[in-house]
């Protein structure tokens, strides 16, 4: 038995110190995320080409807020999934198409007033109805606080949103 001085490392297993095990790690590693970006490319493919029968645009615009400002606030003091789980429990079928599947996406703005208004359909079904129910909803939605800029001064905030219409399945 060799007497350990506190200056040696004793490692089981494999040698991950020398040079041509880390390259060989480091090529699994690389080897992983190539083939993990190639798997999300081609789901990103498959999904589109299913979508293909929607006439859907790809959003345009992302924002990020400044620091000091804030985004509007759904019923004056909810953050915007409480807004969608508002739309959730009040979206209804058009009637007399409650067993088909659809997709609105709609753009709208939330004014300096904390009202929804200049609502527009980016992309909807061939049934015009499930455009107009989603427009219609909107129109009643409760008030919210305003999104406010950075200075503390009222502004409009422009958000775009998919509406999925499904129908539930019965077990």
């Amino acid at each position: 038995m060799n007497k350990n001085d506190g200056n040696e490392v004793y490692i089981l297993g494999k040698d991950l110190c020398n040079r041509q095990n880390r390259r060989r790690i480091s090529r699994r590693y690389l080897f992983f995320a190539i083939s993990l970006f190639v798997i999300t490319l081609i789901i990103c493919v498959y999904n589109s080409n299913i979508n293909q029968g929607l006439k859907t645009e790809p959003l345009k615009e992302v924002e990020i807020l400044p620091e000091n400002a804030s985004a509007p606030k759904f019923r004056e003091n909810l953050d915007f999934s409480e807004f969608l789980k508002w739309i959730g429990e009040n979206l209804k079928y058009p009637k007399g198409l409650e067993t088909e599947d659809a997709k609105v996406i709609v753009t709208f703005t939330i004014n300096k007033k904390g009202d929804i208004d200049n609502i527009k359909i980016l992309s909807q079904p061939q049934r015009k109805e499930f455009g107009q129910q989603v427009v219609s909803l909107l129109k009643r939605c409760p008030k919210w606080y305003p999104g406010k800029l950075a200075n503390g001064e009222s502004a409009d905030i422009d958000y775009t949103l998919p509406i999925s219409f499904t129908k539930k399945k019965k077990y």
